[in-house]
């Protein structure tokens, strides 16, 4: 019998511009904090794709007459690994297992898009609020790397522990917590 022979693994230096997003958080309707997120469609393009058709997108036609998904949503759950933001929304844009792409290993700060029994979810995403290394291993098994918070993170952490308030013993964030994403806009690319 031949030994197998050690694969290589993906290159992650596809040379495609980083997608910015600025994600701004309102408390009781009123502008909170903001955190800057980089996408990397290089390495995943059509989770980058389905994040961006859910965001806003000022000035341009992409998203003229279409209600952003991103746009007053609320936080849906805590978990040791993360924060859900949004509603799963399972349906035609749902990536299944066999469409997985080049993948990044999560970290604290990574985003990544939930995942149900059809495949990965066309809207609902968590950022990975985590360093524990059996945690990220479980993750890197099962989810997808698409982006990172590339600023402010120290805001994120300290919205977490104001989340917390408002988590019941399952995870979920009541609908009376005051926090919700107010809008996460696309402000453009820059090279990687």
């Amino acid at each position: 019998m031949k030994a197998k022979k050690a694969q290589k693994p993906k290159s992650l230096s596809v040379e495609v511009p980083v997608q910015k997003f600025l994600v701004s958080v309102q408390k009781n309707g009123e502008i909170d904090g903001t955190f800057l997120l980089d996408l990397f469609p290089g390495n995943s393009p059509k989770f980058c794709e389905l994040f961006a058709q859910n965001c806003s997108h000022a000035g341009s036609e992409k998203g003229k007459g279409k209600q952003p998904v991103y746009k007053n949503c609320p936080f849906r759950r805590i978990s040791a690994v993360g924060l859900q933001v949004a509603e799963g929304q399972v349906g035609k844009n749902t990536v299944v297992d066999s469409d997985q792409e080049i993948d990044r290993f999560h970290a604290l700060g990574t985003l990544s898009f939930c995942k149900g029994a059809q495949g990965f979810d066309s809207a609902a995403f968590f950022i990975c609020l985590t360093s524990d290394a059996n945690e990220l291993a479980h993750l890197d098994k099962n989810y997808i790397v698409f982006g990172k918070i590339a600023e402010n993170m120290d805001y994120l952490l300290s919205l977490k522990k104001e989340l917390v308030a408002y988590t019941t013993t399952d995870g979920v964030i009541s609908a009376e917590c005051p926090f919700s994403v107010a809008e996460i806009s696309h402000l453009g690319e820059s090279q990687p």
